[in-house]
């Protein structure tokens, strides 16, 4: 049985900050057993160092100003920025880059991606940029299926770790789910936030990549395929990754850009799974 840590966990990370920590529901219960990663922020107003990626340190610029600074050894993570991010917003989205990176120092697998739960195992849902993902989970969310992550897709052994209890929507996207009191505003009114119930680690089923279409369709991939949109993702921690995760079985959901569409879409793909 898991104990509750201190400062909360994602990512299969221990997060223990310096300062102010989130709201206890944004993060998980970890266990002991996974690294810890301290975090803090400090003001700066310098334009900061260039970019840098190494197997040692890591140093990206955050899209709001500032930059973050990861290192590997210390198991740090220090955010620099123009004025203190509210906590609920280090979380996400701005823990993904860290957990990104500690991640693939750890030596698992993360992707841009998030995961559900079916009959207790875990489904990757991968789809470019307003490809339908973040809608597509808060509709499973609301339906009572488990969402494990939104935003950041970590594997470790063949099992996906849970990220922060929180999908972030468009406002459009945000109204046609009618989730109402669910929801309340995040990012400095930008999206709006729907809370997720806890979730613990789920061995990983297989796949699906969202598409937009003309019509309804899912469509098993084969091996070959599996392996180009795996490779596709980004640059494996361990090179031999992807032959491994390309044994899982993957779908193609393809359906209009229609609200209406979703239901039947994910119907679809459940008759598709469950008969096999």
């Amino acid at each position: 049985m898991r104990k509750s840590l201190p400062g909360g966990s994602c990512y299969g990370i221990n997060w223990e900050w310096k300062g102010a920590g989130p709201a206890p529901e944004l993060l998980g219960i970890g266990s002991p057993s996974w690294p810890t990663v301290r975090v803090e922020q400090l003001v700066c107003h310098q334009a900061g160092p260039d970019p840098f990626d190494s197997d040692h340190e890591v140093i990206m610029r955050l899209v709001s100003g500032g930059y973050v600074r990861l290192r590997r050894k210390e198991l740090e993570a220090t955010y620099f920025v123009p004025a203190l991010l509210d906590t609920e917003e280090l979380v996400h989205p701005y823990l993904a880059p860290a957990g990104y990176a500690f991640s693939t120092w750890f030596g698992r697998e993360a992707y841009h991606a998030g995961a559900f739960v079916l009959e207790g195992r875990a489904w990757a849902v991968v789809g470019e940029r307003e490809g339908g993902k973040s809608s597509t989970l808060a509709w499973l969310s609301q339906q009572g299926y488990e969402v494990l992550c939104d935003d950041l897709l970590v594997i470790d052994n063949r099992h996906v770790l849970p990220g922060p209890r929180c999908i972030d929507l468009r406002g459009s996207a945000a109204a046609l789910l009618g989730t109402g009191d669910h929801l309340h505003s995040a990012r400095t009114g930008g999206r709006w936030r729907l809370g997720l119930r806890p979730a613990d680690p789920a061995p990983l089923a297989g796949w699906v990549f969202l598409r937009w279409g003309q019509s309804v369709s899912v469509r098993p991939l084969s091996p070959r395929e599996r392996l180009s949109h795996i490779l596709g993702l980004g640059r494996p921690a361990d090179s031999s990754a992807p032959l491994t995760l390309v044994a899982a079985p993957a779908w193609e959901l393809e359906r209009p850009k229609v609200w209406e569409s979703l239901p039947s879409a994910l119907d679809g793909f459940f008759d598709a799974v469950l008969s096999r």
